[in-house]
């Protein structure tokens, strides 16, 4: 994702935090810390340089263009919330049938979390990704069809937990006429 948006949706995932009674990880240690001081240092690095290149030029556009004008609408004469269904709708659309999929794990999260601890945490870290996703491109100024591509990756791994359940046991057996028949229509 371009601009400073994706830096917001890679962290909307962390509000699993306040969802889960025990975090897995409380403070800024171990490998935790590293990962985030390698994530800044790649992040604010490449917001330093572009700075120094376009000094205020590189403000207007990414920050007060980019990220506060598509946010307030600063830019459009739409009401903030209009069209608000529109991502939504395009994320359905554009990655069926695993959008199904990935809805049918997003239900389970919320009905039948995961029993193990671990489990259950990247369940909700995964679920906060993809809600604070889509609450960011619904209530943005423009909605276009290509935005929600960012949401791939959550949806990816839900869909792709539901499809590995399937397969648990005995089941691949009686599935594998359906999923050659799937396999050939797309």
């Amino acid at each position: 994702t371009k601009g400073p948006v994706g830096v917001v949706l890679a962290v909307g995932g962390l509000l699993a935090n306040l969802w889960c009674r025990q975090p897995l990880a409380r403070g800024w240690r171990g490998s935790m810390a590293t990962g985030i001081a390698v994530y800044l240092v790649i992040c604010g690095g490449w917001f330093l340089l572009a700075w120094q290149v376009g000094r205020e030029d590189f403000i207007n556009k990414m920050i007060r263009a980019e990220l506060v004008g598509h946010a307030t609408q600063a830019r459009s004469d739409k009401l903030l919330w209009v069209e608000v269904w529109k991502p939504f709708l395009y994320w359905l659309g554009r990655f069926a049938p695993w959008s199904l999929v990935a809805c049918v794990g997003f239900w389970s999260v919320l009905r039948r979390p995961s029993a193990d601890r671990r489990e259950r945490y990247l369940e909700r870290f995964v679920f906060c990704w993809f809600g604070v996703g889509l609450l960011i491109f619904s209530i943005g100024s423009h909605k276009r069809g290509d935005l929600v591509y960012p949401l791939i990756a959550p949806s990816a791994l839900f869909g792709a937990r539901v499809l590995a359940r399937l397969f648990e046991g005995g089941q691949s057996i009686r599935l594998r006429p359906w999923i050659a028949a799937a396999a050939v229509l797309l």
